[in-house]
């Protein structure tokens, strides 16, 4: 089966909308990097080793870093599909 460039474009999309709402994540994790003057990486070991208060900011901030592995998860996936379709559309003659 041939791809169509409308299934290009919806794969394409998706990555977009994917990328938008990583910068929104990315955004609120600067936030709170900011506010607690930690990375995200120490503030992870930190979190996960018990050594913080139950500060709603600190739950909020690790399903951040979670949400953010999930899409950059995700992203690879679209990528990954938009390059076998891609590679379908030019390797199939018209």
């Amino acid at each position: 089966m041939t791809a169509t460039l409308g299934e290009i474009s919806h794969l394409n999309n998706k990555i977009k909308s994917c990328y938008n709402d990583l910068d929104e994540l990315v955004q609120h994790l600067g936030h709170l990097e900011q506010s607690y003057q930690m990375s995200s990486g120490e503030f992870f070991h930190k979190f996960s080793s018990g050594t913080l208060s139950h500060e709603t900011d600190f739950f909020e901030w690790f399903a951040y870093l979670d949400m953010s592995k999930g899409l950059l998860s995700k992203i690879r996936q679209l990528e990954h599909e938009l390059g076998n379709v891609l590679e379908q559309k030019l390797l199939v003659p018209a």
